[in-house]
C-alpha cells in the first residue's frame, strides 16, 4: 500500500487550484477580447456607413441644384443618371424622375451601401 505524505497533497492542492484559477483567467480574457475586437470592427463599420450615407446626400444635393437652376445638364432632365466620386473615395449614382430623386452611395472600400429617397409635390396655395 502506498501513503502519501501531507506534504505532497498540499503541493498537489496548490499546483490543481493554480491551474483552475488559470483556466477561469484565461477563459474571461478570451471572452473579453472576443468583445473588444467585435466593437473595433463595429465602429469601423459605422465610419464606411457615414462616408456612404454622405455620398449619397451628395448626389442627391447635386440633383436638387441643377433640377432647380436648370443647368442643363444631368438632373435637368427626367431619367438621366449623375454618378460622382467624392474625394473621400466615395461615390454616389442618382437618377430623377418626375416627383423624385434616388440617390445612392457607397463607401470608398463597397463595405456598404446607402440609399436617399426624396419625393416632392405641388402645393397649390
Amino acid at each position: 500500500m502506498f501513503l502519501f505524505s501531507q506534504k505532497n497533497q498540499k503541493g498537489e492542492t496548490a499546483i490543481f487550484l493554480a491551474i483552475v484559477i488559470l483556466s477561469i483567467v484565461l477563459a474571461v480574457s478570451l471572452g473579453i477580447s472576443k468583445l473588444m475586437i467585435k466593437q473595433l470592427k463595429m465602429t469601423t463599420e459605422i465610419g464606411e456607413t457615414t462616408l456612404a450615407f454622405y455620398a449619397a446626400d451628395s448626389g442627391a444635393e447635386k440633383c436638387l441644384y441643377q433640377h432647380r437652376k436648370g443647368t442643363g445638364e444631368g438632373c435637368h432632365s427626367e431619367g438621366v443618371t449623375i454618378s460622382g466620386t467624392l474625394g473621400n473615395g466615395a461615390r454616389y449614382e442618382t437618377v430623377r424622375s418626375s416627383n423624385q430623386i434616388i440617390s445612392e452611395g457607397w463607401s470608398p472600400k463597397d463595405k456598404t451601401y446607402r440609399r436617399i429617397k426624396i419625393e416632392w409635390r405641388r402645393i397649390e396655395w
